[in-house]
């Protein structure tokens, strides 16, 4: 680190030169724009506008170092998410048939990629996203809205023995995952400064756009206990077991899924409108989800007797108990960054540094 004093012109303007290593590192020209912000600490920020185009990543992935079922796939996720615009796949020898129809699923599940091109032991993957396009706040609005209906669709799947509906669910989950892998590659797109942060996250607290990605994990969790009740329901439908389940049993578990519900609902107003004490209540409301677990725990095993059918409607309350659990992740993800409406900074020299040894005394201890 290093000090730089404030000069100031005749015009009575104030200036400080910039480190000529900084400037050379980033390619800064003579006349080119520098962005500049204040963040909640009152510092100054200053970055270079940055031009997505000016140079391209390229990834190269070899057939033969991922043998392991699903390793190339992951690790296609992995380059997308590290800021790839291509991602080459090359082998020794002809790729298979069956490999590449792998492939071509694996870059469906990721938005604004595609196949560019495709020869006998290669194939190129081109990212074609436009960054600028997806501000954080509005990923986290889609994928909190696929989360909200996933949730209540496969309920009412429950409720209504609607195998297509739970099946539409689970196949949701997927846009979920492509979103949160797209908000992965932005945030990351602005560590390795391709992208000023600012571009995709408006909040002046730059706290936000961290635990934005944190809140995006929670949400991707309630959306994988969603999917998981959706297949239970598939399976009591498929063997008709759904029709033993009695209808005060069935009304119970829809109660629980409704208050789960409204402590989602909570949990992200919360977060948005940094209100602590909704979060506060998100956190209190749990232990009232944990009791209708457990009641419904109770009265399955009372009244059912299929031992296949207990399972599933346990792993349903079971899951409707986890999205709870995650609504008070997200609600503590607020808590993580909420600030009271007045705060100060003060001086605090060396000599108003407490001794040591004088706390010690001030417990009652000897120096000694």
């Amino acid at each position: 680190m290093e000090t730089r004093k404030i000069q100031t012109t005749k015009s009575g303007s104030y200036f400080v030169t910039l480190p000529k290593p900084w400037v050379e590192k980033l390619d800064i020209e003579k006349n080119k724009e520098l962005m500049m912000s204040i963040d909640e600490d009152n510092n100054l920020v200053i970055y270079p506008l940055r031009n997505q185009e000016s140079y391209v990543n390229e990834f190269i992935l070899p057939i033969e170092d991922y043998l392991e079922e699903n390793s190339l796939e992951r690790c296609i996720n992995s380059s997308y998410i590290q800021g790839a615009d291509i991602i080459n796949i090359a082998s020794k020898n002809t790729i298979a048939l069956e490999k590449k129809r792998l492939l071509k699923d694996a870059v469906s599940n990721l938005i604004g990629t595609e196949i560019s091109e495709e020869f006998a032991n290669r194939i190129s993957i081109r990212i074609l996203v436009d960054p600028l396009k997806f501000p954080l706040a509005n990923l986290i609005n889609r994928i909190y809205m696929l989360v909200s209906s996933m949730h209540a669709d496969a309920v009412k799947a429950f409720q209504e023995s609607d195998k297509i509906l739970a099946e539409d669910v689970i196949n949701r989950e997927r846009e979920v995952d492509k979103l949160f892998f797209l908000m992965i590659r932005q945030l990351n797109l602005s560590l390795t400064n391709r992208l000023n942060l600012s571009d995709i996250c408006m909040s002046a607290i730059k706290i936000d756009c961290v635990l934005g990605i944190v809140l995006a994990r929670d949400l991707s969790k309630m959306a994988h206990y969603a999917a998981e009740i959706a297949k239970e329901c598939v399976k009591l439908v498929e063997k008709e077991s759904i029709k033993l389940i009695d209808k005060e049993l069935k009304e119970y578990i829809s109660k629980m899924s409704r208050f789960t519900i409204k402590m989602q609902q909570n949990a992200i107003l919360a977060f948005f409108k940094s209100d602590f004490m909704r979060a506060n209540n998100v956190l209190n409301d749990i232990q009232e989800v944990i009791e209708f677990d457990h009641k419904t725990e109770q009265m399955v095993l009372d009244q059912v007797k299929d031992n296949n059918l207990i399972v599933s409607l346990i792993t349903i309350s079971r899951n409707l108990r986890n999205i709870a659990n995650s609504a008070v992740d997200v609600a503590q993800d607020l808590q993580a960054k909420y600030r009271p409406k007045e705060t100060y900074k003060r001086e605090f020299s060396p000599e108003q540094m407490p001794n040591a040894l004088d706390i010690v005394t001030s417990l009652g201890n000897e120096k000694e």
